[in-house]
């Protein structure tokens, strides 16, 4: 065999060889990404894992009224993973509990002092995250002459927020870690005056 015959023959063969890597390369980019797929699914089950039982929202209807001011609550209710505290006013209370021995004064005693809105609206949705594991998201609002004090957190948020893993806080019979980990360290006014900063809305 002449070596131009050889060279054609070397030619075809590297050119058969181009095209099945370039065939090779194109049907892995075919190929669906399962990790992606994955990854997804896993991220939208994570959404999902997060749903109250019906003995939690039994359990949640008997505890709201134990919240702070819980016999100013006029509207408490859990749905999935979403509970919501709707604190009464004045006269929105007397209607309601037209028998309660409330005065006004007494009222604007317990919501006019301090920061007691603040301290209700940043330490009770966190005790609520803390004592439902099937909850992910609370709303809460307090009334109060005339205006609406808000805020609304997740589970997620409060975790980073706080640097604290709630689910290990809820397993600690002790709650040595709640005291340690978030009462000691963050219920002081200076510390809810940076959550108010930047979770409270006012309107």
């Amino acid at each position: 065999m002449d070596l131009e015959k050889r060279r054609r023959i070397n030619k075809k063969i590297f050119t058969v060889f181009g095209i099945f890597i370039v065939l090779i390369i194109v049907l892995f980019a075919l190929l669906p990404n399962d990790k992606s797929t994955t990854t997804e699914q896993t991220q939208g089950e994570s959404k999902s894992e997060r749903v109250m039982s019906e003995s939690e929202i039994k359990r949640f209807n008997e505890y709201a009224p134990k919240l702070a001011g819980g016999t100013l609550i006029k509207e408490a209710k859990a749905n999935g993973s979403v509970a919501e505290v709707v604190y009464a006013d004045f006269e929105e209370h007397k209607k309601l509990h037209p028998k309660d021995k409330m005065t006004k004064q007494l009222f604007d005693d317990y919501w006019g002092t301090g920061d007691k809105i603040n301290k209700v609206l940043m330490e009770e949705p966190l005790r609520l995250l803390r004592e439902f594991p099937g909850l992910n998201d609370v709303k809460m609002t307090v009334n109060y002459n005339g205006k609406k004090y808000h805020v609304e957190v997740n589970r997620k948020t409060i975790e980073e927020y706080f640097n604290i893993n709630l689910d290990e806080i809820h397993n600690d019979e002790s709650l040595d870690k709640w005291r340690s980990e978030v009462v000691q360290v963050y219920f002081t006014k200076e510390e809810r005056e940076k959550y108010v900063a930047k979770f409270i809305k006012t309107n």
